[in-house]
């Protein structure tokens, strides 16, 4: 009887290590595929984001009675935009330049601000490409556009876009020389003017991100 008990008390006891080396072989298997599934996004993810935005080629100049601003930005859509554009649905952007004037005496003091609003849209249809730019927000219906262009490519319309020249940003009488001015330009993509059901999903998405803000000194040299 003895017996009987002592080899049923091995047997029941022996499978159990068996069993729990077979859960561990499988659980390390299934720990070394999650690794690699993890390790090749690592490496496929940085592709699908956009280039960081930069400014490029920023010049100012004096002419006549008001100051004038060029540069290119160097930025491409972020892939949700792409294909909300893609569907006819248009992106606006805004545009801001901001000059802040040094004051050793006090704090500096905000003497121009100014925004620039370009809406770039596709037209399914028409299969062609617009682009429309004013100095004042732009309607759902267009109101207050003031410049309006059209193009057969949307490389055409983004190279349009991404270059600005003659940009008035000041009055001559609003910039002393020999005086540090802080420059500060901003440009983003203008979620708020998503339709609705796209805004829920866009506010705070990184694939919907597109922002810059740069900064520099800007000092007028005087006249001779």
């Amino acid at each position: 009887m003895q017996s009987v008990i002592m080899m049923d008390f091995s047997t029941r006891y022996f499978r159990k290590p068996i069993e729990l080396w077979r859960w561990r072989d499988k659980a390390a298997h299934t720990m070394w595929f999650l690794i690699a599934v993890f390790l090749t996004t690592l490496s496929i993810t940085p592709t699908l984001h956009a280039q960081p935005l930069t400014l490029q080629d920023l010049k100012i100049e004096r002419q006549g009675d008001g100051f004038y601003m060029g540069a290119s930005l160097n930025f491409e859509l972020p892939p949700s935009a792409e294909e909300a554009l893609a569907k006819g649905v248009p992106l606006n952007f805004v545009l801001r330049c901001d000059i802040v004037k040094e004051r050793w005496y006090w704090t500096n003091k905000k003497i121009v601000q100014i925004e620039r609003y370009m809406r770039l849209s596709f037209q399914p249809l028409s299969r062609r490409w617009r682009v429309h730019i004013s100095g004042e927000p732009i309607t759902q219906t267009g109101l207050g556009v003031v410049f309006g262009q059209s193009f057969d490519s949307q490389v055409e319309a983004l190279a349009a876009l991404r270059r600005f020249n003659r940009w008035r940003i000041a009055d001559a009488n609003q910039i002393e020389a020999d005086t540090k001015y802080q420059l500060e330009v901003n440009f983003k993509l203008d979620l708020t003017q998503l339709p609705r059901p796209l805004q829920i999903g866009a506010l705070g998405a990184s694939d919907w991100t597109l922002n810059l803000n740069h900064q520099q000194m800007w000092a007028l040299e005087p006249i001779k």
